[in-house]
């Protein structure tokens, strides 16, 4: 067995999760002409978590983990912002009696 094989499947699980992780990487070249490299400070608590999340398989290193964390964060805020848009008061009937009593 090659010896880069065996250090992928030793440190990675499968030679599935790195090819995945490899495919993941290319589609993120081709669709994203140019990406922004953040940097961001974390404590220890939270590079764990992160390093944790990559070994569990969450995502197939830190920076796509990190990404995929604030897709799903921007949706969740997308719907909270619905959500906080359902519960305004809705006004009903006659826009310029409705304008005179806010007057």
């Amino acid at each position: 067995m090659d010896y880069r094989v065996s250090a992928a499947i030793h440190t990675s699980g499968t030679i599935l999760d790195l090819w995945s992780s490899y495919v993941y990487d290319i589609i993120i070249l081709i669709n994203s002409i140019s990406m922004a490299t953040v940097s961001v400070p974390l404590p220890a608590k939270l590079e764990k978590r992160l390093d944790d999340l990559v070994a569990s398989g969450v995502g197939s290193n830190r920076s796509d983990v990190m990404r995929r964390a604030l897709e799903k964060f921007a949706e969740e805020e997308a719907i909270r912002v619905v959500l906080g848009a359902e519960r305004e008061p809705t006004l009903r009937g006659d826009l310029r009696k409705i304008l005179k009593e806010l007057d």
